[in-house]
This record gives structure tokens, C-alpha cells and sequence, in this order.
């Protein structure tokens, strides 16, 4: 009997793991990408720089292409669709000595750069409509 018991609480645990470990996998961002500038969010608590009289200087750059849009069954759609994203993060961490409540004080800057060119064609009753943009931002 225990050795049903021990059978069936071994299946359950590899069951669980094996669809743990599925998840695993999953990226919800395009190509691993994050939606944010590359740069700006790399440096978090506990894995700051180290203190320095003249601080860290980071650039991160990011360049992301697609030429197709599909709908939900994986049919690519006619709209004549194209994206081009090119991120820059530039940032600078100047990290002090100083401590308050234990933790190492420091500052930071960062200035995110954004560049996207986006074009396609909506199908209407008047024929299809061609738009674009090229906006830039900082």
C-alpha cells in the first residue's frame, strides 16, 4: 500500500515540475526583448556599482525589425506592414561611501534615446490607406 502511495506522489511531483518547468520557457516579450530602453533598468538593488570617485558610465543599444503582422491563426495579414526600433540608454551611477540606515548611498542618470519608423496600409471601403511614422524621442 505505501508503495501505491509513494508511486502516486512521485508522478504527481515530476507532473508538477514537468509543467513548472514548461513555463520556463515562455517569453512574453518580442525576440526577449523588454518593452523599456536597454540601459535604464539594468542596475536594481544589491547589484549597484561599486563606489568609485568618478562613477559608472552604461550604454545598452537595441535594434528590433518586423516585417510581418499575423492574426490569431498565424495568417500573415496583407497590410504591407514594416517596424524598425532602434533604443539607446545611456546612464551614469556615481555610487559614495556614505551610509544611511546601513546602505551604501549613491545617484543615478539615465536618458533613454528612441527611434521607430513604422509604415502600413489599412484596407478601406475607399481603397487602402498607406500611413507612417517616424517619430524620435529622448
Amino acid at each position: 500500500m505505501s508503495h501505491n502511495n509513494n508511486s502516486k506522489i512521485r508522478r504527481f511531483t515530476f507532473w508538477t515540475l514537468g509543467l513548472m518547468s514548461l513555463g520556463a520557457t515562455v517569453q512574453a516579450t518580442e525576440n526577449g526583448a523588454p518593452t523599456t530602453v536597454f540601459g535604464v533598468y539594468d542596475f536594481g538593488a544589491g547589484i549597484l556599482p561599486a563606489s568609485s570617485p568618478v562613477g559608472t558610465l552604461g550604454m545598452r543599444v537595441a535594434f528590433y525589425s518586423a516585417n510581418v503582422q499575423k492574426d490569431r491563426h498565424g495568417r500573415s495579414l496583407d497590410n504591407n506592414f514594416s517596424l524598425d526600433v532602434l533604443s539607446i540608454g545611456v546612464a551614469y551611477f556615481r555610487m559614495t561611501d556614505y551610509r544611511i540606515l546601513g546602505a551604501r548611498y549613491g545617484y543615478s542618470v539615465a536618458v533613454p534615446f528612441f527611434q521607430m519608423d513604422a509604415s502600413f496600409r489599412v484596407q478601406t471601403p475607399g481603397g487602402p490607406l498607406d500611413l507612417k511614422a517616424d517619430p524620435f524621442r529622448m
